[in-house]
């Protein structure tokens, strides 16, 4: 495919005249390789050249960055739906006196189950972010 518009590979496929059908791009068959943007900006590369590699490396940057972005997106809005989950309507608050001392009379306390609720939402906030930042298991 041409690396002006479309590219896919090492070797444009360009039409018989050496032009691509798309964009008109023109360079004969000559291979093609991803560089680094310090091989791009050298001195030694043509003007046309270096924008067709300059464009396939801002591509690829910019395709990076927008899969990142939706990671990111989807993390956060796995977090707004968890939120939603547990409406007043449905899970009215409680009394947390009267739940103290009715705990308290079983031998148990308030402040273990609410230090296990959090260390709970917590771990799972965290695994979500991890999963959007792309570093879970890491």
């Amino acid at each position: 495919m041409c690396p002006g518009c479309c590219w896919e590979g090492e070797i444009p496929n360009l039409g018989e005249d050496g032009q691509c059908p798309k964009c008109g791009y023109e360079n004969g068959a000559e291979p093609f390789r991803l560089l680094t943007l310090s091989e791009i900006l050298t001195e030694e590369a043509t003007t046309e050249y270096q924008n067709v590699r300059l464009g396939l490396f801002l591509r690829k940057v910019l395709d990076f960055q927008a899969a990142e972005n939706n990671r990111m997106r989807d993390a956060l809005q796995r977090i707004a739906n968890w939120q939603k989950a547990y409406p007043l309507e449905v899970f009215p608050e409680p009394d947390l006196k009267r739940a103290h001392e009715v705990l308290k009379a079983a031998g148990m306390g308030l402040d273990g189950i609410s230090a296990s609720n959090m260390r709970h939402v917590l771990g799972g906030i965290k695994e979500i972010v991890e999963n959007g930042l792309g570093t879970a298991g890491k």
